[in-house]
């Protein structure tokens, strides 16, 4: 009979096996100790984090660092998180159609075990229905007990049935046709319909690229290279744009790519983000002849567009000084901004200054000869590489955002030069905050005028004042863009 003491001892470790069950279920590591070598149960982690707040890219990258997964298992990995996320409300319609009381069963390791698993159901082809049930079970056994393990092995067996069969796992129709839109690419009934609204006969694209991987697209810093000498570079794999052949491509990643960015020769920036800053024009043509230019990133986030301007400010050959001022409401941000252009543009004259647009006093008071604001927004364009936000996004964020931009489109008016440019870009496609409020700012103020945006690489829609860019119609993000000048 066991003593008093190895009663205690047995529950010690019982509840010590207890917290590390519940530790890996928080996705923690433990200092490195036990990083995560299984893709499938990294995924369980991602989720798990994702489901506790955050954006799915920074939780996504933290966790493949602290990894242990091969090139390969990396890759699988991050195709299943990115579509488990993607596809959340129509895996969740599914599993109501076969098992209604598998949500209020499951805890959150089970549940989100089981999501990942119908997504490879769903969509990867090539992985064996054995392989997906057994892996996933292992994860379970591993991450909270045999029971709850069995449990899994049950459902995903039952699953498996139907994937396997003739007919195979069908989301079924319900009968309303925009309930049906919104299960079928993980919508939620706010987003399906405003893009059903504003969009009609091509809201099914659009929808569509939601649910489709986003591909990596590099910018070449041409102060530094060409799109030739990288091309020449052994083991570098790009395709050169269609629209921007000389300085952007599809890439795919690996040491040669990883050598060229750590070198800073290229950086990883999608096309419709790189075509805000040319639809500035050329830097010879700011300013006044002779006179130092005054550029300013009103919103820099992290800097990606700020690092392009520099790059051109750099190739500007016009024997001019230029100034580029990057601004933005989180100093993090602005950290990692000024560690990018220490790093790559040492010589250029660049400052980072955090600032509120919408607090008076906050903005610099120094007129400028060109600014960018890519204002806050609902981010309808970029849902491919933000897919939690198919979900989180609806349409009372609208009219808050619109109301936000409005006020830093009037705030940052106010210093522009006379005869200088502002460029309002937004990464999302809603008519609110894209032609309304580009109609409104000019009601607003009559001194301002449109001008055209010079993309002569789009045809004749990239000559006109206004660009919207749509996913699955253009080949890249969703953006909106917009080119004034001031007149007086």
């Amino acid at each position: 009979m066991p003593g008093k003491n190895d009663s205690k001892r047995t529950g010690a470790r019982q509840e010590a096996a207890r917290g590390r069950r519940q530790a890996a279920g928080r996705g923690q590591d433990n200092g490195g100790k036990s990083a995560v070598r299984d893709p499938r149960e990294l995924v369980v982690h991602g989720l798990l984090r994702l489901e506790d707040g955050g954006y799915s890219n920074i939780v996504w990258d933290h966790l493949v660092r602290q990894s242990r997964l091969g090139d390969l298992d990396k890759v699988l990995a991050t195709r299943i998180y990115y579509g488990t996320i993607a596809n959340l409300r129509r895996i969740d319609a599914i599993w109501a159609q076969y098992e209604p009381d598998m949500a209020k069963r499951a805890d959150k390791i089970v549940r989100m075990t089981l999501r990942s698993a119908l997504y490879q159901m769903l969509c990867l082809d090539r992985v064996p229905t054995y392989s997906i049930v057994s892996s996933s079970v292992d994860v379970v056994k591993r991450l909270r007990s045999r029971t709850a393990s069995g449990y899994c092995n049950a459902l995903l067996r039952k699953m498996a049935a139907h994937r396997d069969s003739d007919k195979g796992i069908v989301l079924e129709p319900g009968g309303d046709a925009q309930l049906d839109f919104a299960l079928r690419y993980s919508l939620n009934d706010d987003i399906a319909r405003l893009l059903n609204e504003e969009f009609g006969a091509q809201a099914e694209m659009i929808a569509e690229c939601t649910l489709s991987t986003p591909p990596m697209n590099v910018r070449v810093n041409l102060s530094k290279t060409s799109m030739a000498a990288l091309l020449a570079r052994e083991g570098m794999l790009l395709t050169p744009s269609a629209w921007l052949p000389e300085s952007s491509a599809a890439a795919q990643r690996n040491l040669s790519l990883e050598t060229a960015m750590d070198e800073g020769l290229v950086q990883i920036q999608d096309e419709a983000a790189q075509l805000v800053v040319l639809a500035m024009g050329e830097p010879e043509t700011w300013g006044e002849p002779g006179r130092q230019v005054h550029v300013w990133d009103a919103c820099a986030g992290q800097g990606g567009k700020s690092l392009h301007l520099l790059d051109r400010m750099a190739c500007a050959g016009d024997g001019r000084s230029y100034r580029l001022l990057s601004t933005d409401l989180y100093a993090n941000k602005l950290e990692r901004l000024g560690t990018s252009q220490r790093r790559h543009f040492s010589a250029q004259s660049h400052l980072t200054k955090v600032r509120d647009l919408l607090l008076p006093g906050s903005v610099p008071m120094a007129p400028f000869d060109a600014i960018l604001l890519d204002a806050p927004c609902t981010g309808l364009g970029v849902l491919r590489r933000h897919p939690e936000a198919k979900l989180l996004r609806h349409a009372a964020d609208i009219a808050v955002l619109a109301e936000l931009q409005k006020g830093m489109l009037d705030s940052v008016s106010k210093h522009l030069r006379v005869g200088g440019l502002l460029l309002y870009a937004v990464c999302t496609i809603t008519r609110a905050e894209c032609e309304d409020q580009v109609s409104a700012f000019l009601e607003r103020h009559e001194n301002y005028a449109l001008s055209g945006l010079g993309l002569a690489c789009l045809g004749e829609r990239g000559l006109a004042p206004t660009l919207k860019l749509l996913p699955g119609q253009d080949k890249c993000d969703g953006f909106f863009m917009a080119r004034f000048v001031r007149m007086h």
